[in-house]
């Protein structure tokens, strides 16, 4: 049996059809915006687990998806896991949430995971899909996951790592950089749909990078102040 328990709607809220779970944005190849219901009928489209991937795969933006189809259960997190997914397989059974809480309250009783614990305690964080309770998984960011009957296959779709090298001058470097922050700063302001950016401004690059960048592609309901850590700053 599947189990969908999805808890958290603050920000982004989850849309739900047809067994289709999916909380966030995209931008499809062909330069849609989807949200909300529009973009649960994108990921609807999916036949099988690779159809499921390739959409995964062409989806860009922020969004956590969970599709349930003929007892397997597809799940799937964005390049940078926005919104984090768990599930946990016992026999047939399935659970599948947003909440690790709600996991465990689902289940009555788990195991901390004691490896994990050591890796937590020593680097800050858990490595790959395991959490801090033994029976309970994470989706990690870009990974898409196929849950069958007792099986778990993962998959990711997507990595920063390449062996590829640039050769090219500084000058062609900083136009491609150039034409690249352009396209993102475009598809950000296309994602407000004319609700209000709020930038906390650091006295850093990047803050200021944002706010310029929304200027400029027209953006006029934006609010930044000072954060509250560069009062100090001269700058």
């Amino acid at each position: 049996m599947i189990r969908v328990e999805l808890a958290y709607n603050n920000g982004f809220p989850w849309f739900s059809k047809n067994g289709c779970h999916v909380r966030g944005y995209i931008h499809t190849p062909d330069n849609q915006f989807l949200s909300g219901k529009s973009i649960v009928d994108y990921f609807l489209q999916a036949k099988d687990y690779a159809g499921f991937i390739r959409l995964v795969t062409e989806a860009d933006g922020m969004f956590s998806v969970i599709l349930t189809k003929e007892g397997k259960a597809f799940l799937a997190s964005d390049r940078i896991r926005t919104f984090p997914l768990y599930y946990s397989v016992s026999g047939q059974d399935q659970i599948l949430s947003d909440s690790v809480d709600r996991i465990q309250k689902i289940k009555g009783n788990w195991k901390f995971n004691q490896p994990a614990i050591t890796e937590f305690l020593a680097t800050g964080f858990v490595i790959g899909s395991e959490t801090l309770s033994e029976d309970i998984f994470q989706v990690q960011a870009g990974e898409a996951v196929l849950l069958k009957s007792d099986q778990i296959q993962q998959r990711l779709y997507t990595t920063y790592q390449t062996n590829q090298a640039d050769h090219h001058s500084f000058d062609d470097l900083l136009k491609s950089m150039e034409g690249m922050s352009g396209k993102v700063f475009k598809r950000l302001t296309a994602s407000l749909q004319g609700r209000t950016a709020v930038i906390p401004l650091s006295g850093g690059y990047d803050s200021r990078l944002v706010l310029l960048a929304l200027a400029k592609k027209g953006a006029t309901n934006v609010v930044s102040y000072l954060s509250h850590s560069s009062f100090a700053k001269p700058e």
